[in-house]
C-alpha cells in the first residue's frame, strides 16, 4: 500500500529544484523556485515546499533588487483565503524578477488563480467568485486606462 502514496509523492515534486550549494540561494535558483512553486498547489509536496517557500520568502525580504508591496484591499481572494498571501508574494516577486520594467498583475493573478485551483482543500466556490471579481475589475481598470490614452477610439475619416 505504501507504494501507491510514494509515487503520488514522488509525481507532486517532480520538477522540484535540488537545495541550492551551500543552502544559500541565488536569484536564478529563487526563479526556478518560484516557477516550479507556481505549478504545485498549496498542500503539494509539503516536505520540499515548506523549505522552499521559507528560504525563497527569505531571499525576497533580504533582495534588494525585488521589492514587492502588497495592498492587501485590492485582492479580494485574500479576503476569502488569507492563507494565498505567501504565494501571492511568492508569485509577485517572480514576476518581478522576470519582467522588472513592465511587471503584469494579470499573469500574477493568473498564476496565484492556478495555485488555488490545485489545492483541493482550498478552492471552493466563494474564492472562485472573488477570483472572478478581482479579474473583471482589473479587465475594467485596463479599459479606463485604454480610454484614457485614446487606444480605443476610432480613427479619423479620411
Amino acid at each position: 500500500m505504501t507504494w501507491p502514496v510514494l509515487c503520488l509523492t514522488c509525481w507532486t515534486c517532480l520538477g522540484a529544484p535540488a537545495w541550492p550549494d551551500g543552502g544559500e540561494p541565488s536569484a536564478a535558483w529563487v526563479a526556478s523556485a518560484l516557477q516550479w512553486r507556481s505549478w504545485t498547489g498549496m498542500e503539494d509536496c509539503p516536505e520540499r515546499t515548506e523549505a522552499i517557500d521559507a528560504l525563497t520568502l527569505q531571499w525576497v525580504s533580504e533582495s534588494s533588487a525585488v521589492v514587492v508591496r502588497l495592498e492587501t484591499g485590492e485582492w479580494p481572494e485574500l479576503r476569502v483565503a488569507p492563507g494565498l498571501a505567501r504565494p501571492l508574494v511568492q508569485m509577485m516577486a517572480l514576476e518581478q524578477m522576470r519582467n522588472p520594467d513592465d511587471m503584469k498583475m494579470k499573469r500574477v493573478h493568473r498564476r496565484l488563480r492556478r495555485m488555488a485551483r490545485r489545492s483541493d482543500g482550498l478552492w471552493r466556490p466563494d474564492l472562485r467568485t472573488a477570483f472572478q471579481a478581482h479579474k473583471a475589475a482589473m479587465r475594467l481598470s485596463d479599459d479606463k486606462a485604454a480610454d484614457g490614452t485614446g487606444e480605443h477610439q476610432q480613427g479619423q475619416g479620411g
